[in-house]
C-alpha cells in the first residue's frame, strides 16, 4: 500500500493505491529484495530481457508507470502501466540500458 498525494495550486488530494488495483499481487520483502551488486545488475538484465516474470519486475514496472504518469499529461496510471510493460516488452528497456552501457564504458577509456 502506498499513499499518494497530488497538489494542484492550493488544494491537496490524499489516497492510497494498492498493487491490487493494477492487477499486481501483494508480495514479501524477501521476494523484491536484492543482493550484491553482481545479483542487482543480473536481476536487472533479467527483467529487462524478460526472464523475470515476478514480483521484481512487477515492482520496477509499477515504479517506470508512476514516473511516466508524473511527466506524462492527460494519461492514466493505467495506461502507463501499460507504456511501462510494452517498452520492457518490445526490449527498448535494455536497449537503451545498453546504449548507455556503451556510452559510458567509452566515456571512462
Amino acid at each position: 500500500m502506498t499513499f499518494e498525494n497530488h497538489i494542484y495550486a492550493t488544494l491537496v488530494i490524499s489516497y492510497e493505491i494498492t498493487p491490487e488495483q493494477f492487477g499486481f499481487s501483494r508480495c514479501n520483502l524477501e521476494d523484491i529484495a536484492g543482493g550484491s551488486p553482481a545479483e542487482n545488475a543480473q536481476i536487472t538484465l533479467d527483467i529487462l530481457n524478460g526472464r523475470e516474470k515476478g514480483p521484481k519486475r512487477d515492482v520496477v514496472i509499477l515504479n517506470s508507470a508512476m514516473g511516466l504518469y508524473l511527466g506524462i499529461d492527460n494519461c492514466t496510471v493505467s495506461e502507463c502501466i501499460k507504456m511501462a510493460q510494452d517498452i520492457i516488452n518490445n526490449g527498448k528497456a535494455a536497449a537503451k540500458l545498453e546504449q548507455f552501457r556503451k556510452l559510458t564504458n567509452e566515456v571512462v577509456q
